[in-house]
C-alpha cells in the first residue's frame, strides 16, 4: 500500500470525527486537537505497555501475544499520523524530514562515540572556512533582491557592513529565508577545505567542526549543515553548535591541540583560553591578535606549520 493512501484514508476520516476539513481548522482548534490526539496517544501507549507485561518485578508469567502488539502499535500510528495531518503535514514532508532527522540522530550518536578515541582534536570553523561565507549568502541576496555585493567585505558584522543597502530589518528578513530556505545545503566550498581535513585526518587528529549557526531556532539547518558536509566529502568526527562556541569548544575539549578560524573576535577569545588559533587571513580580520593567534594565508601554510 502507497503511503499516501494512509495519509488520504487517516484524513477523511478525521474530518468526519471533527467535523469540517482540516484545513479549515483555526489556530485555537487546532491546538485543542493535538492536545486530545496526545493524550489518546498516550493512552495507546500505555495499552502497548500492557501488553508487553512491562512491570518485570512482578515476575508474571504472561504470553505476549504479537497480533496484539500490531493492534496497539496501529492505534498508536493513528494517532500519530492523524497529529501531523491536523498541522498539514504530508507524505513528501514525512519521507524528506524523517531521512533528514535520521542523519542528525546518527551524527549525534556517532559523535558521542568517536571524539573520545582520539588523542588529540582540533576544531575548525564551518563558515569562512569550510562554507564559502559570507560570499555565498551574498549570492543568495541577489537572487532575492537583484542586488549585486562584490565589494572586498572589511566588517563581519553584515548590519554594519551592508547598511547603506539594507535596513536592520531587511537584512533579518533575509537571513531568515536563507536560514530556512534550504540553501546552505547548495553553498560551495572554500577552495582547498576537503584537502585540508583529510590531509588532518591522515596526520591522526580528530575533528571537531563548530558553528554559531542557529540549529535549535532553525531546526532544518542541523540536517542542512550535514547534508552539505557529505555530499562535499567534508571529513570531520563531531560538530560544536553553540552561539558561543569558543566556550562550548572549549568545555568539550579543554586540551585540544588548536583551532581554525576567520573571526578575529572568535579566534582572540579562543586563544584567550590558552588554545593555539590558526586565523585563516581575509579582508574582514584585520587587527590585533592574542599572542596564540597565529595568522595564516591558506590551508598549505597550516599543514605546513604541523609538520
Amino acid at each position: 500500500m502507497q503511503i499516501n493512501e494512509l495519509w488520504k484514508n487517516q484524513k477523511e476520516f478525521n474530518e468526519k470525527v471533527i467535523g469540517k476539513r482540516l484545513k479549515d481548522l483555526s489556530q485555537s482548534e487546532k491546538q485543542y486537537w493535538t492536545k486530545e490526539l496526545i493524550l489518546c496517544l498516550i493512552s495507546e501507549c500505555n495499552e502497548l505497555l500492557r501488553e508487553i507485561a512491562w512491570k518485570v518485578h512482578r515476575k508474571e508469567d504472561i504470553r505476549i501475544i504479537p497480533s496484539n502488539l500490531l493492534e496497539e502499535w496501529i492505534d498508536i500510528f493513528k494517532y500519530w499520523l492523524s497529529i501531523g495531518l491536523i498541522w498539514q503535514f504530508d507524505a513528501k514532508q514525512l519521507w524528506e524530514e524523517y531521512w533528514r532527522k535520521s542523519a542528525v540522530v546518527e551524527q549525534r550518536w556517532t559523535q558521542e562515540q568517536m571524539l573520545n578515541r582520539f588523542d588529540k582534536i582540533v576544531a575548525v570553523d564551518i563558515d569562512g572556512v569550510l562554507y564559502d561565507y559570507p560570499k555565498e549568502f551574498f549570492k543568495f541576496i541577489q537572487d532575492k533582491t537583484g542586488i549585486k555585493i562584490e565589494r572586498e567585505i572589511k566588517n563581519y558584522d553584515l548590519y554594519v557592513e551592508l547598511s547603506k543597502e539594507f535596513s536592520i530589518p531587511v537584512l533579518s528578513r533575509l537571513k531568515d529565508e536563507y536560514r530556512q530556505s534550504g540553501y546552505l545545503k547548495k553553498g560551495l566550498p572554500i577552495d582547498g577545505s576537503r584537502e585540508f581535513l583529510k590531509s588532518l585526518k591522515q596526520m591522526g587528529f580528530g575533528i571537531t567542526l563548530m558553528t554559531a549557526r542557529e540549529y535549535k531556532k532553525y531546526k532544518r539547518i542541523y540536517g542542512d549543515t550535514l547534508e552539505w558536509l557529505r555530499e562535499n566529502d567534508m571529513m570531520f568526527d563531531g560538530i560544536v553548535w553553540s552561539e558561543k562556541k569558543e566556550e562550548a569548544v572549549y568545555r568539550s575539549f579543554p586540551n585540544l591541540a588548536f583551532a581554525v578560524e576567520d573571526n578575529l573576535d572568535n579566534a582572540n577569545k579562543i586563544a584567550m583560553l590558552g588554545i593555539k588559533v590558526f586565523l585563516l587571513d581575509k579582508s574582514y580580520n584585520k587587527g590585533k591578535t592574542n599572542n596564540k593567534v597565529i595568522r595564516v594565508k591558506n590551508f598549505d601554510d597550516i599543514i605546513g606549520r604541523l609538520k
